[in-house]
């Protein structure tokens, strides 16, 4: 069996050239952790998610792995809407997750779903030849789905 057991076709995506904020909006609409980015054509080009927001809030200081400690760093919640404000014009192309690697519709569903537990997120299921988004394997719909047969 393969992930299109528990394949999705995809409902929404956004676009590389919405900005962070209409991505920030439509993630807070459909109550999604991610979505997949694709091109005019359809291609996948990355995912863009809560964790990706997150990590915009965060001090620049944060992302430094010899920063541990980040008591020196302002913590106000004005500063950390700041830091969200300041980038909510600029375009998705700038920050996609391009760490999601796609998986092939051919794809073994135990292999699906250890990836899954790995990636903690949502999966973009890509056409090999393509390189368009064919789907989307969602952690909830791949529970749901698996649920339903138990």
């Amino acid at each position: 069996m393969t992930c299109q057991a528990i394949l999705n076709p995809p409902k929404t995506t956004l676009r590389p050239d919405q900005t962070v904020a209409q991505a920030m909006a439509i993630l807070f609409a459909e109550h999604r952790l991610s979505l997949p980015v694709v091109d005019e054509k359809g291609r996948y080009r990355g995912m863009f998610g809560i964790h990706r927001l997150l990590g915009l809030a965060l001090p620049k200081a944060a992302g430094l792995d010899q920063a541990p400690h980040l008591a020196f760093v302002s913590d106000r919640p004005d500063d950390i809407r700041a830091r969200l404000k300041a980038v909510a014009d600029q375009p998705l192309s700038r920050h996609l997750d391009e760490t999601v690697h796609p998986i092939r519709p051919t794809t073994p569903l135990v292999e699906t779903l250890l990836l899954l537990y790995r990636s903690r997120d949502d999966l973009p299921v890509v056409d090999d030849q393509s390189g368009t988004l064919v789907g989307v394997v969602s952690l909830r719909d791949a529970l749901d789905t698996l649920a339903k047969g138990a």
